[in-house]
């Protein structure tokens, strides 16, 4: 009877080790895996962060003059100078990834895009005044700040996307992915390219 019941646990045992081990290759078919099984694993991670960086830096706003008879009115300039500080968080979309997988060689090539800014957040409580002018009857105005700081936003964008930072990010996103797919499947061939 004893020996019955332990040959009954192994079994049981057995099945679930068997059950478990069919969760962790989760993505086999018979001895074939399946490219949604391995797109919805990757999707877990489908904004993949691979590069962020936190900044400082100032934004300039320099008002028009009042104008009278076509010419400037004395002391009407305003201007204002801000400090601020942000965040920008860049990577690859990876809901436009395409997978190609080859049976016969055991091998999976995955095409991710080019990385781009994920998000760029301004940390509110950062903003310093550094200076404002104010003219007669021409005040620096909420609207003023508000398209100092969309203008400043702006200009760190596009100064990151003539850096090599995107690279940078794309060169991260393939080892990230790469790593992460050799755990889950390491029996399947793995490799991970950018398209640009």
């Amino acid at each position: 009877m004893k020996k019955a019941l332990a040959i009954l646990i192994v079994i049981i045992i057995a099945l679930i080790a068997g059950f478990a081990g069919g969760v962790y290759y989760a993505g086999l078919d018979g001895n074939h895996y399946e490219t949604t099984a391995i797109e919805e694993k990757i999707l877990e991670i489908s904004e993949l962060a691979t590069l962020e960086f936190d900044y400082t830096d100032d934004g300039d706003f320099s008002g028009d003059a009042k104008k009278l008879f076509g010419h400037d009115v004395p002391f009407t300039k305003k201007a204002m100078k801000i400090r601020y500080s942000g965040t920008v968080k860049m990577g690859p979309n990876l809901e436009n990834m395409k997978l190609d997988l080859d049976d016969d060689a055991n091998k999976l090539t995955v095409t991710i895009p080019h990385s781009e800014i994920l998000s760029h957040e301004i940390d509110e409580d950062s903003i310093e005044i550094v200076y404002i002018k104010n003219g007669v009857f021409n005040s620096v105005t909420p609207e003023n700040t508000n398209q100092l700081r969309k203008d400043t936003k702006e200009k760190k964008e596009k100064s990151i996307l003539k850096s090599d930072s995107l690279d940078q990010a794309d060169q991260k996103a393939v080892e990230q992915i790469t790593t992460f797919l050799n755990s889950v499947y390491p029996d399947l061939e793995v490799e991970v390219k950018v398209k640009k």
